[in-house]
């Protein structure tokens, strides 16, 4: 070690270093191929419905609460016409909504596409043209963006609705 270069000395022993790269890094786990999102969150919501699913600064949601928010969601869109595969732009600032609107989407078979609420009008309208964006979920009312409608997620005015 006295005449050692920095390169040779080890500050960790072999079997520490074996944990680090080995044991720590063995993240192999098991993902049911035939299963997706939607039908894994469903079961957890079976199983779980009054555990904690989601928690955002001190709002904690539970599996049926999340659940039936994203219903919510996807019963707005089919009222909205939208079908599996079409593209649902999605505009929040960071809240639980974002979570409940992508399960919202992804119930319905819909892909969404995240959009940077503050982005420049000329970047969120190549968003919408590239992805043939068929409506925005916001949590801010605007009328539309190109003819494409920019809907309010309200959970108290999607209650009236149903």
């Amino acid at each position: 070690v006295k005449n050692s270069t920095i390169e040779e000395i080890s500050i960790m022993s072999d079997s520490e270093k074996r944990k680090i790269l080995d044991d720590f890094n063995n993240t192999k786990s098991y993902y049911p191929d035939k299963e997706t999102v939607i039908s894994l969150f469903e079961k957890q919501v079976k199983e779980n419905p009054d555990k904690v699913a989601l928690v955002f600064e001190k709002e904690e949601i539970t599996y049926a609460k999340l659940n039936e928010r994203a219903t919510k969601v996807a019963d707005l869109l089919i009222r909205y016409g939208i079908k599996p595969a079409d593209a649902v732009g999605l505009m929040q600032s960071k809240s639980p909504k974002i979570v409940e609107c992508m399960l919202g989407i992804l119930k319905l078979g819909a892909i969404y596409v995240p959009m940077d609420p503050n982005a420049t009008l000329k970047t969120k309208r190549h968003v919408i043209k590239t992805s043939k964006i068929k409506v925005i979920l916001s949590d801010v009312e605007r009328a539309e963006i190109d003819n494409t409608s920019v809907i309010k997620v309200d959970y108290q005015m999607m209650d009236r609705l149903t």
